[in-house]
């Protein structure tokens, strides 16, 4: 038991509180909690998960970030190498 996550395609961020299970009943998620249930509609729901769920998530974000600067600085560094060749050769 705990908190469920829910991101909404409108970007909204849905938190249900004492989280008990989910299901999916056709086109409808449904969230059951301590009190009560909620539904939701399939395609109104990008992502969903718990607590655990979320951490790995920005864990993958943050690797994916790390790369983007890796990549963007490996580029400077040879954009400047090469702007440096091309003024000694002129």
């Amino acid at each position: 038991m705990g908190n469920y996550y829910l991101i909404l395609s409108n970007g909204s961020l849905e938190i249900v509180n004492d989280f008990l299970y989910i299901c999916e009943n056709n086109d409808d998620l449904l969230v059951y909690s301590k009190s009560g249930q909620l539904s939701f509609k399939k395609q109104d729901v990008v992502i969903y998960g718990n607590g655990e769920f979320w951490k790995n998530i920005m864990e993958l974000f943050n690797c994916i970030e790390r790369l983007i600067k890796r990549q963007v600085k490996d580029s400077v560094t040879k954009a400047i190498f090469l702007g440096y060749l091309m003024g000694r050769i002129t």
